[in-house]
């Protein structure tokens, strides 16, 4: 069966499969078109699917969340059901079925005289707007404005759906809004590209695109991203429907958008791409060599770009490069254009990058070195230089600069991680390493690493002493493992006291709900179960009034 998830929220989506798994779909049975079956909740609900090609096509629940046509927790556990078990000889009976009835259909349709045919389309049309919708973007010769509207109009539909009623879309939701978003343009560029409607199938991915990234939500997991993709996908399939003219105006309307300040820096960066990457014919190329000439010489002189200057500059220079490279100007010509804007970090890159490539290792090195020092006030972009450096190094056996480029890493740019840590321990004696983690354990740019590496080290003890003066219990959670080993009795009262100063404050069922994860803790320690029983029984005692609390306990087994 064709994919069928996107037809749901995430949350239903996971309450239907907690459905299915404890077995409440049952009595499942083939019909005509589809499936009927039993899920088991507060009620016994019927649940229909009704199926096309292997498509959903229509869904029925007599629950009541379903009632305003929505589409249930009760269908997904049905749909998980006839999806993942084997209802294989179902399947081929009901497509056998559909073929019988698709030939019966037929010779029916072939006896029916056109005009009154043309009529009852008429008036199924009128009554069904999707198969209006249908008629109108394949067999229109054209399509006018004011069905471009509607059609803007069912994508804010769409938002709609997903957003509260200040317009905002919680993250949440914010997938299943761009899945809806995304069937709906890709199924109206296919049919508006069955008749040619190229320009207004790249006008409405143009619409969907900026509609979706003016729209207010929390997009935190990249769903816009994943939109563009689908967008620039989209482009290139309307790219290759189109004639000349038309791809003549669908690049004219893309190079007039790099000036627009009114479009986003998100779309731009798409269209950018777009432009650089799919118009590939010379003529073309030679035009935006001069529009990239005419940006950047813009952006250098105007004062008002300086804030932001490497996204104006950089980006239009390293397109210019790429272009001068597909149209194969002279290597020497390509460098003295790098060379002309060094003090950008891209051309001086795109250099280093090139050396590498013809085998110039000193040479890229020496740049490396260089660039450093110019862009040492931009600490990422330095740390990206000091990186490489070390990769180059290691790689030309260069010990002592291998060496030494890891201490200068490891004490001025911020680690993440303890992988530069390990290397510089891998090159060092064990007096030299004894004096290095020491400095490591005082250095700002370790702090991140601090109680890894303390760990990595076996330092159990400085570990102990460091994780116990936190306020915040996550960080001795994280390290139980280890320090419960070595030091069980003062991890152990660290959580008394925890659980003692966390119920002072506590006050709902989620919070008590942690407190008893922590009495369990504190039971597998030593003498854990009458810590825990003398814990438990001061509550009773001193939060007798907190319902929710006894209650809590009581489940827990306290």
């Amino acid at each position: 069966m064709i994919e069928w998830k996107h037809l749901f929220r995430s949350h239903i989506l996971e309450r239907g499969w907690d459905y299915y798994q404890s077995g409440c779909v049952r009595n499942v049975k083939p019909i005509g078109r589809g499936f009927t079956a039993i899920v088991d909740g507060s009620h016994e609900y019927d649940v229909s699917i009704i199926l096309e090609d292997g498509h959903v096509i229509d869904m029925f629940c007599d629950c009541p969340y379903a009632e305003d046509g929505s589409h249930c927790k009760h269908m997904a556990a049905v749909l998980y059901r006839i999806s993942e078990e084997d209802f294989e000889e179902y399947i081929q009976l009901y497509k056998k079925n559909q073929e019988n009835e698709k030939q019966e259909l037929e010779e029916i349709i072939s006896k029916i005289p056109q005009k009154e045919l043309a009529e009852l389309l008429l008036q199924l049309a009128i009554k069904d707007s999707s198969l209006k919708s249908d008629i109108i973007l394949k067999y229109a010769g054209t399509i006018s404005e004011k069905r471009m509207k509607e059609l803007e109009a069912q994508m804010d539909n769409i938002a709609a759906e997903y957003s509260d009623r200040y317009g905002y879309i919680d993250w949440e939701d914010v997938y299943d809004y761009i899945c809806e978003l995304e069937s709906f343009i890709y199924d109206t560029v296919q049919k508006l590209l069955e008749n040619k409607h190229c320009l207004e199938a790249f006008e409405l991915v143009n619409k969907a695109l900026s509609g979706a990234d003016e729209q207010d939500m929390d997009d935190a997991n990249g769903e816009l991203m994943q939109l563009g993709s689908t967008c620039y996908d989209l482009w290139k399939q309307i790219l290759e429907e189109c004639n000349e003219e038309q791809k003549r105006q669908i690049y004219e309307v893309m190079k007039c958008a790099r000036m627009d300040r009114q479009i986003s820096a998100f779309v731009l960066d798409y269209m950018n791409d777009f432009l650089i990457y799919e118009f590939r014919d010379a003529s073309v190329l030679k035009e935006k060599l001069e529009i990239l000439d005419q940006e950047i010489e813009l952006a250098l002189k105007n004062k008002e770009y300086q804030w932001n200057i490497e996204y104006y500059v950089e980006s239009s220079l390293v397109q210019r490069v790429h272009i001068m490279e597909e149209m194969n100007f002279p290597e020497n010509e390509i460098r003295e254009y790098r060379r002309k804007y060094w003090k950008f970090p891209a051309m001086r890159i795109m250099e280093i990058d090139a050396c590498l490539k013809q085998g110039k290792v000193q040479e890229a090195i020496e740049i490396l070195k260089e660039s450093k020092e110019l862009d040492k006030e931009s600490f990422r972009t330095a740390a990206g230089y000091s990186a490489r450096l070390i990769e180059l190094y290691n790689r030309g056996g260069q010990k002592e600069e291998y060496k030494q480029e890891l201490m200068f890493y490891i004490f001025t740019y911020r680690q993440n991680n303890l992988d530069y840590v390990m290397k510089l321990k891998n090159v060092t004696d064990h007096e030299e390493w004894k004096v290095y983690s020491e400095r490591i354990l005082k250095e700002k740019s370790c702090e991140q690493i601090r109680y890894d590496f303390m760990e990595k080290e076996k330092m159990y003890e400085t570990l102990l002493k460091m994780v116990l003066k936190e306020s915040y219990i996550g960080i001795l959670d994280r390290y139980e493992k280890v320090l419960k080993k070595e030091f069980p009795i003062q991890v152990r009262d660290k959580y008394i006291s925890y659980v003692n100063q966390y119920a002072e404050h506590a006050s709902d069922r989620n919070a008590y709900r942690n407190l008893m994860v922590y009495l369990k803790k504190i039971k597998n320690y030593p003498d854990g179960g009458n810590v825990t029983n003398k814990i438990s029984a001061e509550w009773r005692e001193k939060y007798r009034r907190r319902r929710a609390m006894m209650e809590e306990l009581k489940m827990a087994g306290f």
